[in-house]
């Protein structure tokens, strides 16, 4: 990883320098985020939606490999995201088959728009599914001045399939998992629990991936649009927006952030931006 040697001007503070905008919602209400897997003759389609990101992708293929790939990016955080359906194309000519993980290791995930391609991940193992639809629901309330762990919940086609009690990135319930952790080296920990089990490791990702993205709701984020707030060296490499390419370009977009703590059933609406 490199350093950056370009001065920042008052639109580029990072993160170290000011204070962000505090959700003063925040509290009370839920983070939801909806995934569709649908699939047809030689294609499948994912779609996802929750507060901060709205893609689609379609995957076409043959009897042995990936020939096709069309991207959607519709509502993202950062202006830089939609270019992340160029290194996403690497996903055209590999073979059907290959595990998540095996998947994750030919694409360079951190090239990546990090939520964009766990779709097209998710995607690729519903190619040979027998159902030829499945939805996940992820969800999470916001943390509570008490600070208990909460309810991390991963729903398929509204069935209950995994429920964590966490807080503080780290797992709490259930008792054989606990002291887990949801940051680095969640991975390791998962693949030496579920080694064979990839439909269980499937859920767990889902579940972690809705962590991660549910930190947002504690900022009030469309406050930073059309700025540079926040972007700072300690995010370069974590993704495509974050990579050394692309950093000096980005900004936040204009009312990325919507709730969706009430009104769960707009989800995959893909509701246009007021602007």
């Amino acid at each position: 990883m490199g350093s950056m040697t370009e001065s920042k001007t008052s639109s580029e503070t990072s993160i170290f320098d000011s204070e962000p905008p505090i959700n003063l919602a925040y509290g009370s209400g839920i983070f939801r985020r909806r995934i569709r897997l649908t699939s047809g003759d030689g294609w499948v389609f994912g779609e996802l939606e929750d507060s901060s990101h709205a893609f689609k992708v379609r995957l076409v293929f043959d009897a042995d490999c990936i020939v096709g790939v069309a991207p959607e990016t519709i509502r993202y955080p950062m202006t830089t995201c939609p270019t992340a359906v160029n290194p996403l194309r690497a996903i055209i000519g590999m073979p059907l088959g290959l595990s998540a993980s095996e998947l994750a290791k030919q694409l360079m995930p951190r090239l990546q728009c990090t939520h964009l391609f766990d779709l097209s991940v998710l995607a690729y193992q519903h190619i040979h599914r027998t159902a030829s639809v499945r939805v996940y629901d992820i969800q999470i309330p916001d943390e509570t001045e008490a600070k208990l762990p909460r309810p991390l919940e991963v729903f398929q086609d509204g069935q209950r399939v995994l429920s964590w009690m966490v807080r503080d990135w780290q797992i709490f319930e259930p008792i054989a998992l606990a002291g887990h952790t949801l940051r680095s080296g969640f991975s390791k920990w998962l693949e030496a629990l579920y080694p064979e089990d990839e439909q269980q490791k499937e859920w767990a990702w889902l579940a972690q991936k809705g962590y991660l993205v549910s930190q947002a709701r504690m900022f009030d984020i469309n406050r930073l649009g059309g700025t540079r707030k926040f972007v700072g060296d300690h995010m370069v490499g974590i993704c495509h927006t974050y990579s050394e390419a692309q950093i000096h370009n980005a900004e936040h977009t204009h009312h990325s952030f919507i709730d969706f703590t009430d009104n769960a059933a707009e989800l995959l609406a893909f509701k246009p931006l007021e602007r």
